[in-house]
């Protein structure tokens, strides 16, 4: 089962760097694919990985896309007080 899921996410990122080179989710679809492939990642990294692991780089690439998409389309404002 494990190697199925490596294999997805695999075939996943070939299609992202194909396209795109990884600069930037651009669509709905495209961040909800990623957050599917990085809980995919999470479960299959776990806690102690070294840095040179490649699922362990592509989760924190993901997870950079997906914070740069979520600030730019799911903004959360500051309370008045903060302001």
């Amino acid at each position: 089962m494990q190697n199925r899921s490596v294999l997805c996410i695999y075939v996943f990122l070939v299609s992202i760097v194909s396209r795109k080179k990884l600069e930037t989710i651009e669509t709905e679809a495209q961040y909800l694919k990623a957050l599917k492939k990085i809980d995919a990642l999470m479960l299959s990294v776990g806690d102690n990985q070294h840095y040179d692991n490649p699922e362990l780089v592509m989760l924190d690439r993901l997870s950079d896309l997906v914070a740069d998409y979520e600030d730019k389309y799911y903004t959360i404002e500051l309370p008045p007080w903060l302001t």
